[in-house]
């Protein structure tokens, strides 16, 4: 399926666009950068593309693509393809007109859906990345999600993901379509400005084999239990995804992202996943540096906040690159990995952890672990 979105959405570029471009475009950079050593071309896909550019002349994501696959292929990067797939045929025809400087770039007509077979065979001979941010919940496919994986298997590619789910919209979809309470959104509690109930959209997916197939399955059903909070039920369908897209990707994090710090419930959820631990590091990195334009679901740690977590992960000797990614796994987007590294360092300075050479300074293969007599946190 493909975005409702017509031409009068894009007349200017709202604040979530711009959270969700601002990490896009922290993550690329770094990304080109450190895959030029795979010796592959790069394959840079954003399935729902719309017009390029916004109204106001602010670029959208597949422009942001673009500029910084330009700025790669500049400092001798690797090869890129940039591809923007767009159903709308106006939307289309735009796209390839805005866009048009970029000699690498492919305006695709169509639906991201139509696509996938051919990213997945693209991606066996290049290094791939998508982006997946439709305008509706109702143009996910979990299933076809997760085959662009697939290649990481059989050829041990490097495919990457980074999805856009609007979880609010999806569970009140699913309240409507069990015939179950709808909650309003709660002024405070959500984004009213930017909120939607079941049927604001001719796509909307109010059945339940349509709810099953954006999720990958019926699994979805027991998240809705009416013991269940509103904010538990999007929990549990955040979770539900997670375990979708952790069997194709070894990393697999996300992100909860709101409209007003204060906000209880986010606006919508970041998913990325990729096979290798080093883009856990540049994305967690690209998130924490968004955070000056965006409101997260996690607050920042205080440098002295992490080290009770530092402690009890290294209740076992572990190399210290190790450790800094168990660190980002369990509290993901709550500090820069270069943070990390230096509260180690004070923990070793303080006696609190011991390294295996002795030293206090150390490399990331050093193994560390909780100095005798510290417990676990």
């Amino acid at each position: 399926m493909g975005h409702k979105a017509d031409s009068s959405f894009f007349a200017f570029k709202k604040p979530w666009s711009r959270r969700k471009d601002t990490i896009l475009a922290y993550y690329l950079e770094p990304y080109l950068a450190k895959v030029r050593r795979l010796g592959r071309p790069v394959l840079l896909v954003d399935g729902f593309a719309g017009p390029g550019k916004y109204g106001d002349g602010e670029t959208g994501s597949p422009s942001i693509m673009c500029e910084k696959a330009r700025s790669a292929m500049e400092v001798a990067g690797p090869t890129v393809e940039v591809w923007g797939i767009e159903r709308d045929a106006a939307l289309h025809r735009s796209l390839e007109s805005n866009l048009s400087e970029f000699h690498f770039f492919k305006a695709l007509s169509g639906a991201f859906d139509d696509y996938v077979a051919r990213i997945r065979g693209k991606a066996k001979t290049h290094t791939t990345f998508v982006y997946v941010d439709p305008f509706s919940a109702s143009a996910i496919d979990l299933n076809r999600l997760t085959q662009l994986a697939a290649p990481i298997a059989e050829t041990k590619a490097s495919v990457e993901l980074l999805l856009n789910f609007n979880t609010p919209i999806f569970v009140r979809c699913a309240l409507a379509a069990l015939k179950r309470h709808v909650p309003p959104p709660v002024a405070g509690e959500e984004d009213v400005g930017e909120s939607y109930e079941p049927g604001d959209s001719g796509d909307s997916p109010v059945d339940l084999d349509g709810l099953d197939q954006i999720t990958g399955g019926n699994w979805w059903r027991d998240a809705m239990s009416e013991r269940l909070s509103f904010g538990e039920k999007i929990d549990q369908v955040v979770a539900g995804i997670e375990r979708q897209l952790r069997q194709r990707f070894a990393e697999m994090c996300w992100v909860g992202i709101k409209a007003k710090q204060e906000h209880p419930i986010p606006k919508y959820h970041m998913f990325f996943g990729s096979r290798h631990p080093d883009a856990l590091e540049l994305m967690n990195d690209a998130m924490v540096k968004a955070r000056g334009a965006s409101d997260f679901e996690v607050d920042m740690f205080a440098s002295q906040e992490i080290d009770p977590l530092i402690i009890g992960l290294a209740a076992r000797w572990l190399p210290r690159r190790e450790l800094m990614l168990g660190v980002v796994r369990r509290a993901f987007c709550r500090c820069f990995w270069k943070d990390i590294r230096g509260r180690i360092e004070v923990l070793l300075k303080q006696g609190q952890l011991v390294s295996e050479s002795g030293k206090k300074r150390i490399n990331d293969e050093t193994r560390v672990k909780q100095a005798d007599g510290l417990r676990a946190v």
